[in-house]
C-alpha cells in the first residue's frame, strides 16, 4: 500500500509539473498578466488571494511529505525536496501571507526579464517533471 501511494505522488507531482512548466514557457506573457493582475491588488485582497492559495494546496503538499519522504540520492528525491518546499511555502501564505509582498520587487523589474525569469523556471519544472517521470517509467 505505501509503495503505491509513493509511486502515486510521483506519478502526481510529473503530471502537475509538466503541464505547468510548459506553460510558463508557452504562455509567459499570460502568467505576466497573472502576476501583475495578483500584484496591483489592495494589499487586504493581495493577503487574502495568497491565505487561499496557502490552503488550496498545503493538502497536496502534505500528500507529498507524507507518501513520499524519500531521501535516498536518486531523482524521487526531487519529490520529497519539493513536497517539502510547498509545505514550507503553504505555512508561510497562512501564516504570514504579507511577507509575499516582499517579493513584488523581483515581480516590478522590466517585462523582458519577467518573460526569461518565467521561461526559466518553466523550464526547470518542465525538467524536473521529466526527470521523476523517467525514474517511475524505469521501475
Amino acid at each position: 500500500m505505501q509503495e503505491s501511494l509513493f509511486f502515486l505522488a510521483e506519478q502526481l507531482f510529473f503530471c502537475i509539473f509538466i503541464p505547468w512548466g510548459l506553460s510558463m514557457i508557452i504562455q509567459a506573457k499570460l502568467w505576466i498578466k497573472l502576476i501583475k493582475f495578483l500584484y496591483s491588488r489592495d494589499t487586504e485582497t493581495f493577503n487574502l488571494i495568497c491565505l487561499i492559495s496557502g490552503v488550496v494546496y498545503l493538502p497536496f503538499a502534505v500528500f507529498l511529505i507524507l507518501t513520499h519522504n524519500d531521501w535516498e540520492w536518486s531523482p524521487s528525491v526531487i519529490v520529497t525536496v519539493l513536497g517539502w518546499m510547498m509545505f514550507i511555502k503553504c505555512f508561510v501564505l497562512i501564516l504570514c501571507p504579507q511577507l509575499a509582498l516582499k517579493c513584488k520587487t523581483l515581480y516590478s523589474k522590466d517585462e523582458s526579464f519577467l518573460k526569461w525569469y518565467l521561461r526559466g523556471c518553466g523550464a526547470i519544472y518542465t525538467l524536473l517533471g521529466l526527470l521523476v517521470a523517467s525514474n517511475f517509467w524505469v521501475y
